[in-house]
């Protein structure tokens, strides 16, 4: 195992390595030389790593090595996830409903969120406006709703009080960070979040996830302060350690110039069109109702 960690330590790019890519000549241009192996927001970075080296914090949470093609990777992540799904995992959970009880009763303070954003100036690189093209602009606001959920959901299982393990939890559940995941749609965004909160967190409740969607709701009916309280709160955390500098980089930096500057219109028509999601658990593909059927028969 030593020999294997060694291994995958000696083929990390440090964290100083993505700054300079990232931070360097010319690097407010579209960054992909390739456009079937892109990754970041809005897919504006290719040939970030060499070979099949990871930077620091992508090694402990990023499955699929980043020359795949983008459209393969979807169907590898589906694939992962299903593996991942434990049955009896579920039903453990299912049969003792205090702590996710405990979870959803937590009180999320929207107002927080936005006195967060107002009382922060953070070094993103250039306060210029990130453009993005009129049809690629559904498609970053997928990506965002992807993020935010994962960050309420921690926000919940940790009472808003963010851990050691906080960054990590966030990175696994959200698909788009842990799998430089794109959405076709609104809706497989969010069924996606809740497949990965019932496959890779501590709690595995569906219910919570049902509770996070809500808040997801609350956060960008709020508006625009509200959801870079969010980033910026993400954003303080992957700066805490050097291993999730990539993350913040190549997706929290660019989200929160990119939402500072979007129009009111836009945000408040995502914000309708995130109202009419709605999950059920046959979407999940995990036949949940029969499961818990047989628990509650037993």
């Amino acid at each position: 195992m030593e020999d294997r960690d060694q291994q995958t330590k000696d083929k990390m790019a440090t964290a100083e390595d993505v700054k300079a890519h990232v931070e360097g000549p010319g690097a407010e241009k579209d960054s992909c030389e390739n456009p079937e192996h892109t990754f970041g927001f809005n897919n504006r970075f290719s040939n970030l790593f060499s070979g099949n080296s990871e930077p620091a914090g992508l090694t402990l949470n990023q499955q699929y090595p980043a020359d795949i093609a983008n459209e393969h990777r979807s169907q590898m992540r589906r694939i992962a996830e299903d593996e991942k799904f434990d049955p009896e995992y579920y039903v453990a959970d299912f049969r003792m409903p205090d702590e996710a009880e405990d979870y959803i009763a937590f009180t999320l303070e929207i107002r927080e969120l936005e006195r967060e954003e107002a009382s922060e100036e953070l070094e993103m690189g250039s306060d210029l406006p990130l453009p993005v093209e009129e049809s690629s602009i559904n498609r970053c606001l997928y990506g965002l709703s992807d993020l935010i959920f994962a960050f309420l959901h921690e926000c919940r299982i940790t009472e808003g009080e963010f851990n050691v393990e906080s960054a990590l939890t966030i990175s696994q559940l959200s698909a788009t960070l842990s799998c430089f995941a794109t959405y076709e749609s609104l809706d497989e965004a969010i069924v996606t979040s809740f497949r990965r909160s019932l496959a890779y967190t501590l709690c595995r409740n569906f219910k919570l996830a049902v509770t996070v969607l809500d808040n997801l709701k609350s956060v960008v009916r709020s508006g625009r302060k509200a959801m870079l309280g969010c980033l910026v709160r993400l954003w303080k955390l992957f700066d805490e350690d050097e291993d999730w500098e990539i993350l913040k980089r190549l997706y929290i930096n660019d989200y929160y110039r990119w939402i500072k500057s979007l129009d009111s219109e836009t945000i408040e028509a995502f914000a309708e069109d995130l109202e009419k999601v709605q999950v059920r658990k046959a979407d999940l593909g995990w036949d949940i109702e029969s499961i818990e059927e047989l628990v509650l028969e037993g």
